[in-house]
Protein backbone atom coordinates (compact mmCIF):
# COMPACT_ATOMS: atom_id res chain seq x y z
CA UNK A 1 0.00 0.00 0.00
CA UNK A 2 0.89 3.64 -1.04
CA UNK A 3 0.92 6.43 1.22
CA UNK A 4 1.88 9.88 0.49
CA UNK A 5 3.21 11.70 3.16
CA UNK A 6 3.60 14.98 3.48
CA UNK A 7 6.46 15.53 5.78
CA UNK A 8 10.28 15.45 5.54
CA UNK A 9 11.46 12.14 6.72
CA UNK A 10 12.85 13.31 10.13
CA UNK A 11 9.69 15.03 10.42
CA UNK A 12 7.75 11.82 9.53
CA UNK A 13 9.60 10.14 12.58
CA UNK A 14 8.85 12.41 15.01
CA UNK A 15 5.33 12.67 14.54
CA UNK A 16 4.22 9.25 13.27
CA UNK A 17 7.00 7.52 14.86
CA UNK A 18 7.27 3.45 13.66
CA UNK A 19 3.63 3.69 12.13
CA UNK A 20 4.87 3.16 8.69
CA UNK A 21 8.05 1.00 9.17
CA UNK A 22 6.04 -2.07 8.36
CA UNK A 23 5.79 -4.16 4.87
CA UNK A 24 2.52 -3.44 4.01
CA UNK A 25 2.87 0.48 3.83
CA UNK A 26 5.24 2.08 1.05
CA UNK A 27 5.93 5.55 2.05
CA UNK A 28 6.43 8.25 -0.02
CA UNK A 29 8.16 11.68 1.26
CA UNK A 30 7.01 14.75 -0.25
CA UNK A 31 8.62 17.99 1.40
CA UNK A 32 9.27 20.08 -1.55
CA UNK A 33 6.61 23.39 -1.51
CA UNK A 34 8.13 24.65 -4.72
CA UNK A 35 7.09 21.52 -6.55
CA UNK A 36 3.85 20.96 -8.68
CA UNK A 37 0.97 20.09 -6.03
CA UNK A 38 -1.08 16.97 -8.53
CA UNK A 39 2.41 15.60 -10.36
CA UNK A 40 2.79 13.21 -7.21
CA UNK A 41 -1.04 12.30 -6.81
CA UNK A 42 -0.80 11.77 -10.59
CA UNK A 43 2.53 9.75 -10.91
CA UNK A 44 2.49 7.54 -7.72
CA UNK A 45 -1.34 7.62 -7.59
CA UNK A 46 -1.25 6.67 -3.25
CA UNK A 47 -3.77 4.88 -1.56
CA UNK A 48 -3.65 7.43 1.33
CA UNK A 49 -2.24 10.69 1.79
CA UNK A 50 -0.42 11.33 5.51
CA UNK A 51 -0.47 14.67 6.59
CA UNK A 52 0.13 16.99 9.48
CA UNK A 53 -1.24 20.39 8.82
CA UNK A 54 -3.16 21.53 6.84
CA UNK A 55 -2.37 25.43 6.54
CA UNK A 56 0.40 25.69 4.21
CA UNK A 57 -0.80 25.96 0.65
CA UNK A 58 0.89 23.16 -0.65
CA UNK A 59 -0.26 20.74 1.77
CA UNK A 60 -4.03 22.41 1.62
CA UNK A 61 -3.81 21.71 -2.49
CA UNK A 62 -2.37 18.04 -2.22
CA UNK A 63 -5.36 17.49 -0.09
CA UNK A 64 -8.00 18.59 -1.82
CA UNK A 65 -7.22 16.92 -4.95
CA UNK A 66 -6.74 14.05 -3.06
CA UNK A 67 -10.44 14.23 -2.76
CA UNK A 68 -11.23 14.73 -5.43
CA UNK A 69 -9.68 11.37 -6.64
CA UNK A 70 -11.15 9.51 -3.95
CA UNK A 71 -8.08 8.63 -2.11
CA UNK A 72 -8.46 9.42 1.65
CA UNK A 73 -6.61 12.49 3.43
CA UNK A 74 -5.58 11.31 7.17
CA UNK A 75 -4.76 14.66 9.33
CA UNK A 76 -2.60 13.75 12.23
CA UNK A 77 -2.73 15.56 15.29
CA UNK A 78 0.67 15.65 17.03
CA UNK A 79 -0.49 17.05 20.39
CA UNK A 80 -3.04 19.04 22.44
CA UNK A 81 -5.35 21.68 20.93
CA UNK A 82 -5.10 25.23 22.35
CA UNK A 83 -7.61 27.98 22.53
CA UNK A 84 -5.27 30.33 21.31
CA UNK A 85 -3.72 28.54 18.60
CA UNK A 86 -7.19 27.86 16.73
CA UNK A 87 -9.30 30.98 17.56
CA UNK A 88 -6.77 33.69 18.17
CA UNK A 89 -3.69 32.96 15.97
CA UNK A 90 -4.37 35.31 13.20
CA UNK A 91 -0.85 36.36 12.93
CA UNK A 92 0.66 33.23 13.15
CA UNK A 93 -0.87 30.97 10.89
CA UNK A 94 -3.61 32.94 9.07
CA UNK A 95 -0.87 34.45 6.48
CA UNK A 96 -1.14 31.15 5.03
CA UNK A 97 -4.42 29.08 6.28
CA UNK A 98 -5.99 28.61 9.43
CA UNK A 99 -6.48 25.88 12.11
CA UNK A 100 -9.08 22.83 11.48
CA UNK A 101 -11.20 25.80 9.57
CA UNK A 102 -12.60 23.53 7.60
CA UNK A 103 -11.11 20.23 7.45
CA UNK A 104 -10.36 19.28 3.87
CA UNK A 105 -8.83 15.77 5.26
CA UNK A 106 -12.00 13.26 5.16
CA UNK A 107 -10.17 12.02 8.86
CA UNK A 108 -8.59 13.14 11.94
CA UNK A 109 -6.84 11.22 14.45
CA UNK A 110 -6.11 12.50 17.75
CA UNK A 111 -4.11 11.78 21.25
CA UNK A 112 -7.29 11.74 23.40
CA UNK A 113 -11.18 11.21 24.69
CA UNK A 114 -11.34 14.73 25.55
CA UNK A 115 -9.67 16.51 22.33
CA UNK A 116 -11.98 14.11 20.71
CA UNK A 117 -15.06 15.49 22.12
CA UNK A 118 -14.42 19.28 21.71
CA UNK A 119 -13.01 18.79 18.39
CA UNK A 120 -16.68 16.50 18.13
CA UNK A 121 -18.99 19.29 19.53
CA UNK A 122 -17.62 21.47 16.51
CA UNK A 123 -18.97 19.58 13.47
CA UNK A 124 -16.12 17.19 13.38
CA UNK A 125 -17.36 13.78 15.04
CA UNK A 126 -17.82 11.95 12.35
CA UNK A 127 -14.29 12.20 11.13
CA UNK A 128 -12.39 11.48 14.16
CA UNK A 129 -10.25 8.63 15.47
CA UNK A 130 -8.42 8.40 18.84
CA UNK A 131 -5.00 6.79 18.49
CA UNK A 132 -2.76 8.52 20.81
CA UNK A 133 0.70 9.98 20.53
CA UNK A 134 2.83 8.05 18.69
CA UNK A 135 5.99 9.57 20.53
CA UNK A 136 5.15 9.05 24.05
CA UNK A 137 4.72 5.40 23.52
CA UNK A 138 7.24 3.52 26.05
CA UNK A 139 7.25 6.88 27.71
CA UNK A 140 9.36 5.56 31.13
CA UNK A 141 11.28 8.08 33.33
CA UNK A 142 13.06 7.02 36.59
CA UNK A 143 12.35 9.82 38.88
CA UNK A 144 15.54 10.79 40.98
CA UNK A 145 14.53 12.75 43.98
CA UNK A 146 16.31 12.50 47.39
CA UNK A 147 14.26 12.88 50.17
CA UNK A 148 16.54 15.60 52.06
CA UNK A 149 16.92 17.43 48.53
CA UNK A 150 15.11 21.02 48.26
CA UNK A 151 12.27 20.77 46.22
CA UNK A 152 12.91 21.90 42.19
CA UNK A 153 9.34 23.15 40.33
CA UNK A 154 10.19 22.89 36.57
CA UNK A 155 8.22 25.90 34.60
CA UNK A 156 7.81 25.36 31.04
CA UNK A 157 6.06 26.71 27.66
CA UNK A 158 5.29 25.45 24.58
CA UNK A 159 7.83 26.31 21.47
CA UNK A 160 5.66 28.91 20.12
CA UNK A 161 5.22 30.53 23.46
CA UNK A 162 2.54 33.23 22.87
CA UNK A 163 0.49 33.91 19.17
CA UNK A 164 -0.46 37.47 19.41
CA UNK A 165 0.69 40.83 21.46
CA UNK A 166 -2.03 40.30 24.38
CA UNK A 167 -0.71 36.64 24.63
CA UNK A 168 2.74 37.57 25.14
CA UNK A 169 1.89 40.21 27.20
CA UNK A 170 -0.23 37.34 29.61
CA UNK A 171 2.59 35.02 29.71
CA UNK A 172 5.33 37.64 30.82
CA UNK A 173 3.19 38.62 33.83
CA UNK A 174 2.49 35.38 34.55
CA UNK A 175 5.97 34.02 34.58
CA UNK A 176 7.44 37.45 36.45
CA UNK A 177 4.80 36.70 39.36
CA UNK A 178 5.96 33.00 39.61
CA UNK A 179 9.54 34.82 39.40
CA UNK A 180 8.28 36.91 42.33
CA UNK A 181 7.15 34.71 44.62
CA UNK A 182 9.45 31.80 44.50
CA UNK A 183 12.58 34.23 44.90
CA UNK A 184 10.88 34.98 48.20
CA UNK A 185 10.26 31.42 49.22
CA UNK A 186 13.74 30.34 48.29
CA UNK A 187 12.54 27.44 45.96
CA UNK A 188 14.71 26.08 43.08
CA UNK A 189 13.40 26.95 39.83
CA UNK A 190 14.28 25.39 36.20
CA UNK A 191 12.71 27.39 33.49
CA UNK A 192 12.82 25.44 30.37
CA UNK A 193 11.36 28.33 28.25
CA UNK A 194 12.52 30.25 25.22
CA UNK A 195 15.60 32.18 24.90
CA UNK A 196 13.60 35.42 24.64
CA UNK A 197 11.24 34.99 27.55
CA UNK A 198 14.65 33.92 29.68
CA UNK A 199 16.38 37.22 28.59
CA UNK A 200 13.16 39.27 29.59
CA UNK A 201 12.66 37.22 33.14
CA UNK A 202 16.33 37.65 34.02
CA UNK A 203 16.92 33.93 34.36
CA UNK A 204 19.15 30.86 32.42
CA UNK A 205 16.82 28.96 30.39
CA UNK A 206 17.26 25.09 30.80
CA UNK A 207 19.18 23.58 27.93
CA UNK A 208 19.19 20.19 29.25
CA UNK A 209 17.51 17.39 27.57
CA UNK A 210 13.02 16.92 28.92
CA UNK A 211 13.93 14.12 30.37
CA UNK A 212 16.13 14.32 32.49
CA UNK A 213 14.94 17.72 33.40
CA UNK A 214 11.70 15.66 34.40
CA UNK A 215 13.39 12.96 36.18
CA UNK A 216 15.04 15.44 38.44
CA UNK A 217 12.23 17.63 39.34
CA UNK A 218 9.32 17.90 42.05
CA UNK A 219 6.51 19.08 40.17
CA UNK A 220 5.90 21.34 37.41
CA UNK A 221 4.12 24.25 36.37
CA UNK A 222 3.28 24.43 32.19
CA UNK A 223 1.00 26.80 29.92
CA UNK A 224 -1.30 24.85 27.91
CA UNK A 225 0.47 22.45 25.60
CA UNK A 226 1.31 18.80 25.22
CA UNK A 227 4.66 19.22 27.61
CA UNK A 228 2.08 19.05 30.41
CA UNK A 229 0.84 15.79 29.36
CA UNK A 230 4.66 14.71 29.93
CA UNK A 231 4.67 15.85 33.08
CA UNK A 232 1.48 14.12 34.50
CA UNK A 233 2.71 11.10 32.63
CA UNK A 234 6.34 11.17 34.61
CA UNK A 235 4.48 11.33 37.96
CA UNK A 236 5.01 14.98 38.15
CA UNK A 237 2.14 17.20 39.87
CA UNK A 238 0.95 19.45 37.68
CA UNK A 239 -0.39 22.40 36.74
CA UNK A 240 -1.64 24.74 33.78
CA UNK A 241 -1.18 28.27 34.17
CA UNK A 242 -3.40 30.66 31.84
CA UNK A 243 -3.88 34.22 32.79
CA UNK A 244 -6.29 34.93 30.12
CA UNK A 245 -10.37 34.44 30.35
CA UNK A 246 -9.94 31.77 27.88
CA UNK A 247 -11.30 27.73 28.35
CA UNK A 248 -8.35 25.82 28.63
CA UNK A 249 -8.31 22.63 26.58
CA UNK A 250 -6.28 20.37 28.75
CA UNK A 251 -7.56 19.15 32.22
CA UNK A 252 -5.16 19.08 35.29
CA UNK A 253 -6.02 18.65 38.79
CA UNK A 254 -3.76 22.37 39.37
CA UNK A 255 -4.52 25.45 37.42
CA UNK A 256 -3.51 28.87 37.75
CA UNK A 257 -5.58 31.59 36.45
CA UNK A 258 -4.14 34.51 38.62
CA UNK A 259 -1.32 36.08 40.78
CA UNK A 260 -3.21 35.19 43.63
CA UNK A 261 -3.46 31.36 42.85
CA UNK A 262 0.45 31.02 43.00
CA UNK A 263 1.13 30.77 46.70
CA UNK A 264 -1.78 28.18 47.06
CA UNK A 265 -0.65 25.88 44.13
CA UNK A 266 2.84 25.64 44.55
CA UNK A 267 2.50 24.76 48.24
CA UNK A 268 0.64 21.52 47.04
CA UNK A 269 2.05 20.78 43.98
CA UNK A 270 5.33 20.24 46.24
CA UNK A 271 2.92 18.66 48.92
CA UNK A 272 0.45 17.28 46.84
CA UNK A 273 -2.93 15.98 48.37
CA UNK A 274 -3.92 12.36 47.58
CA UNK A 275 -7.13 13.32 46.47
CA UNK A 276 -5.15 15.83 43.72
CA UNK A 277 -2.77 13.11 42.71
CA UNK A 278 -5.18 10.68 42.30
CA UNK A 279 -7.62 13.16 39.71
CA UNK A 280 -4.52 13.99 37.86
CA UNK A 281 -4.12 10.61 37.09
CA UNK A 282 -8.07 10.42 35.66
CA UNK A 283 -7.44 13.88 34.02
CA UNK A 284 -4.24 12.17 32.23
CA UNK A 285 -6.37 9.05 31.01
CA UNK A 286 -8.85 11.60 29.56
CA UNK A 287 -6.30 13.73 27.53
CA UNK A 288 -3.96 10.73 26.65
CA UNK A 289 -5.09 7.31 25.01
CA UNK A 290 -2.21 5.18 26.39
CA UNK A 291 -1.13 2.33 25.35
CA UNK A 292 0.55 1.47 21.99
CA UNK A 293 -0.50 4.79 19.81
CA UNK A 294 2.00 3.94 16.87
CA UNK A 295 -0.12 0.69 16.60
CA UNK A 296 -3.19 2.10 16.58
CA UNK A 297 -1.93 4.55 13.50
CA UNK A 298 -0.67 2.16 12.01
CA UNK A 299 -4.04 0.02 11.70
CA UNK A 300 -5.97 3.48 11.01
CA UNK A 301 -3.87 3.54 8.01
CA UNK A 302 -4.32 0.57 7.21
CA UNK A 303 -8.00 0.19 6.93
CA UNK A 304 -8.28 3.30 5.49
CA UNK A 305 -5.51 2.54 2.59
CA UNK A 306 -7.04 -0.94 1.99
CA UNK A 307 -10.83 0.89 1.68
CA UNK A 308 -11.65 -1.00 5.35
CA UNK A 309 -12.50 1.49 7.48
CA UNK A 310 -15.65 1.25 9.36
CA UNK A 311 -17.35 5.06 8.72
CA UNK A 312 -20.69 3.92 9.78
CA UNK A 313 -21.04 5.47 13.11
CA UNK A 314 -23.69 8.03 14.56
CA UNK A 315 -23.33 11.01 12.65
CA UNK A 316 -24.09 14.28 14.53
CA UNK A 317 -27.59 15.87 14.68
CA UNK A 318 -25.75 19.13 13.37
CA UNK A 319 -23.54 19.23 10.82
CA UNK A 320 -21.72 22.00 12.72
CA UNK A 321 -22.54 20.44 16.65
CA UNK A 322 -24.26 22.49 19.23
CA UNK A 323 -23.20 25.39 17.89
CA UNK A 324 -22.45 26.73 14.41
CA UNK A 325 -19.35 28.91 14.76
CA UNK A 326 -19.78 30.20 11.54
CA UNK A 327 -21.62 32.98 13.59
CA UNK A 328 -18.20 33.04 15.85
CA UNK A 329 -15.98 33.55 13.04
CA UNK A 330 -17.18 34.07 9.76
CA UNK A 331 -14.18 35.26 8.79
CA UNK A 332 -12.37 32.05 9.06
CA UNK A 333 -15.41 29.99 7.98
CA UNK A 334 -16.01 27.39 10.28
CA UNK A 335 -14.91 23.81 12.07
CA UNK A 336 -17.54 22.03 9.50
CA UNK A 337 -17.34 20.34 6.44
CA UNK A 338 -19.85 22.85 4.65
CA UNK A 339 -18.83 22.31 0.65
CA UNK A 340 -18.76 26.31 0.29
CA UNK A 341 -16.14 26.95 2.74
CA UNK A 342 -14.37 23.46 1.86
CA UNK A 343 -14.28 24.91 -1.68
CA UNK A 344 -13.29 28.91 -0.53
CA UNK A 345 -10.17 27.40 1.59
CA UNK A 346 -9.27 25.43 -1.32
CA UNK A 347 -9.64 28.34 -3.87
CA UNK A 348 -7.42 30.53 -1.29
CA UNK A 349 -4.64 27.72 -1.38
CA UNK A 350 -4.47 27.92 -5.06
CA UNK A 351 -4.41 31.56 -4.92
CA UNK A 352 -1.22 31.48 -2.88
CA UNK A 353 0.70 28.73 -4.14
CA UNK A 354 0.28 30.44 -7.68
CA UNK A 355 1.39 33.73 -5.65
CA UNK A 356 4.44 31.40 -4.65
CA UNK A 357 5.30 29.88 -7.84
CA UNK A 358 5.67 33.07 -9.49
CA UNK A 359 7.81 34.75 -6.70
CA UNK A 360 9.98 32.00 -6.98
CA UNK A 361 10.06 32.18 -10.97
CA UNK A 362 11.07 35.69 -10.75
CA UNK A 363 13.84 35.50 -8.00
CA UNK A 364 15.38 32.17 -10.31
CA UNK A 365 15.21 34.65 -13.15
CA UNK A 366 16.88 37.43 -11.56
CA UNK A 367 19.49 35.02 -10.27
CA UNK A 368 20.09 33.82 -13.72
CA UNK A 369 20.56 36.95 -15.01
CA UNK A 370 23.48 38.36 -12.27
CA UNK A 371 25.18 34.55 -12.90
CA UNK A 372 25.10 35.73 -16.58
CA UNK A 373 26.47 38.97 -16.23
CA UNK A 374 29.30 37.81 -13.94
CA UNK A 375 30.33 34.58 -16.41
CA UNK A 376 30.01 38.21 -19.43
CA UNK A 377 32.52 40.05 -17.56
CA UNK A 378 35.38 37.13 -16.62
CA UNK A 379 35.00 36.59 -20.96
CA UNK A 380 38.20 37.24 -22.09
CA UNK A 381 36.31 40.00 -24.97
CA UNK A 382 34.49 41.60 -22.29
CA UNK A 383 37.96 42.12 -20.57
CA UNK A 384 39.67 43.32 -23.88
CA UNK A 385 36.03 46.00 -24.10
CA UNK A 386 36.29 47.45 -20.84
CA UNK A 387 40.16 47.62 -21.03
CA UNK A 388 39.52 49.79 -24.17
CA UNK A 389 37.08 51.70 -22.16
CA UNK A 390 39.72 52.88 -19.44
CA UNK A 391 42.07 54.08 -21.94
CA UNK A 392 39.55 56.58 -23.54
Amino acid sequence: MKVLVLNSHEDAGRIYGNALSTEQITPIYVDDRKAAATLFLDKEKPDLVLLSLEWLPFQRIIAVEARKRNIPVLYVMDGVIEWSYIWNNHSFVLKTGTVLQPLIANHISVIGRHQARILSAMGLGDKISVIGLPRLDGFSIKRVIQSRQRPTLLICCARTPAHNNDHHINVIRALSDIKKLTDKLNIDCVWRITNGLAQALGVRAANGHLTKLLATSSAMIAFPSTIALEGMLSGLPTAIIEYRPVPIYIDTAWEIRSCDHIYPVINELLYPPAEKIAYQAYCLEEELSIGNATENLRNLILKLGNGEYDDSRTQPQSAYGPLDFKLVHSQISCFSSSATATLQYASDAYMKKEKELYEWSEEVKSTLVIKFIRLLRKAPLFRKINRLLDLI
